[in-house]
């Protein structure tokens, strides 16, 4: 099991349990798209809708988790074995993963995006409460994003490339040998592998709050499309094994 990682988001039981009852008449609500290998779904009740398309956008959040998930991931097996993959250069993968797990987050601005104006067409927010939670979001996340701004578009000095590093970068691609002041041979191990692993854990804590924010974010939906009757409050914590679900094949709600 990989180290370094975050859950996925957790949706609210009230959607899971509108969610279940779609998949358990799948075959009536399922239709083929024509000319394509695509599947819409038909027949659903308003509820039912709502709670699709809940999935459908924090679908797209838990891709780019599982996005950088993967980046962490690389890293954890870079600091073990710089040499896994066969890179001729090991630092040039462990910067692009660098780059790749900014490039990722800054996705969820994207997707934040998409999800307020989701809620503005429901009716849950207006213009203007819209750009304030826009704003807001960007605000709690602001110095990660600048750091993704300053890798996209500025030029980039890599202060972690120590000058055991560099030795290796420098020799290694003419075929010799980088060794240190005391004749010792250097190591792509011991000196990029605690650096991937210092980053690997600081992805982790940065990756952290942006799960429980959209945790929060959903868990706010749920309660406010309950309040207005639109969403069925859930009795009970949603357990696909619950003997009465099984026996009766419909939740209990």
């Amino acid at each position: 099991m990989a180290k370094y990682r975050i859950d996925r988001i957790r949706i609210p039981d009230e959607f899971r349990y509108a969610l279940r009852s779609v998949s358990e008449n799948f075959a009536e609500h399922a239709e083929m798209e024509p000319g394509s290998n695509g599947i819409t779904l038909k027949g659903l009740s308003p509820e039912q809708s709502l709670a699709h398309s809940v999935f459908l956008l924090t679908s797209e959040v838990d891709e780019l988790i599982d996005n950088l998930n993967i980046v962490m991931g690389d890293l954890e097996g870079l600091s073990e074995d710089p040499r896994h993959l066969h890179d001729q250069n090991p630092f040039n993968r462990f910067q692009f993963l660098f780059r790749m797990f900014f490039y990722e987050y800054a996705r969820f601005e994207d997707l934040f995006g998409y999800f307020t104006k989701w809620q503005q067409e429901q009716g849950l927010l207006t213009k203007v409460e819209r750009k304030q939670s826009r704003d807001g979001f960007y605000a709690a996340f602001e110095d990660a994003f600048r750091i993704r701004n300053v890798l996209a578009h500025d030029a980039v000095e890599w202060r972690q490339c120590t000058m055991e590093i560099g030795l290796l970068q420098a020799l290694e691609a003419t075929g010799q040998t980088a060794i240190d002041s005391k004749g010792v041979a250097l190591s792509w191990k011991d000196h990029l592998g605690p650096i991937c692993t210092r980053f690997a854990e600081a992805f982790v804590h940065i990756a952290h709050p942006m799960r429980t924010f959209w945790n929060m974010e959903l868990a706010h939906l749920a309660l406010a499309l309950v309040s207005e009757g639109r969403l069925k409050k859930a009795k009970k914590p949603f357990d696909v094994q619950h003997p009465s679900f099984l026996r009766s094949g419909r939740p209990d709600r």
